[in-house]
């Protein structure tokens, strides 16, 4: 009798445990956000919402967030604005960090949705005793571009991989 309430306790836990992971994961369909970012007339289209991004709205969505991320991957300038992060990567082994802010400006001025970047210029900005409302927007948006990927797909396979705009 013990192992069998044993037993469905695990079983009662695991199955809860499927359902949490199941509600973690986002499906991402390039077809259905180019169409969503390239209709002028809605909230989607990609300039209103990378207005929003830049203008570190706090509403934004996972959703709003994956139309901005891989609605990237269709702008024109979007294999030209790959970061080049050599210079940015130098100013942080030295603790240069108001190069750092400069380096990381750089980048997001072309390329707003660069994690390096978004991640370094909260640090950098925190390191140079910043008030925390400026380098915590930073911080945010990395941590929820990042969200957005791991959410993307679970990397345990080619049909389940994590989906990313550029790789290292």
């Amino acid at each position: 009798m013990k192992n069998m309430r044993q037993l469905i306790l695990i079983l009662f836990f695991y199955g809860i445990s499927l359902l949490s992971y199941g509600q973690n994961e986002i499906e991402i369909h390039f077809d259905t956000i180019k169409s969503k970012i390239e209709n002028k007339k809605a909230d989607t289209y990609y300039p209103k919402l990378i207005k929003r991004f830049n203008d570190f709205d706090t509403t934004l969505t996972l959703d709003d967030y994956a139309l901005i991320y891989y609605g990237f991957s269709f702008q024109d300038d979007y294999i030209k604005n790959k970061p080049d992060e050599t210079e940015l990567k130098s100013a942080l082994e030295s603790n240069n960090y108001g190069k750092v802010i400069k380096g990381c400006q750089k980048i997001l001025d072309k390329n707003p949705v660069s994690l390096f970047a978004n991640n370094n210029m909260g640090f950098a900005l925190y390191k140079l005793d910043r008030p925390e409302s400026e380098w915590l927007k930073y911080q945010s948006r990395f941590r929820a571009l990042r969200k957005l990927i791991v959410y993307s797909g679970n990397g345990l396979s080619t049909e389940t991989a994590f989906k990313v705009i550029y790789v290292s």
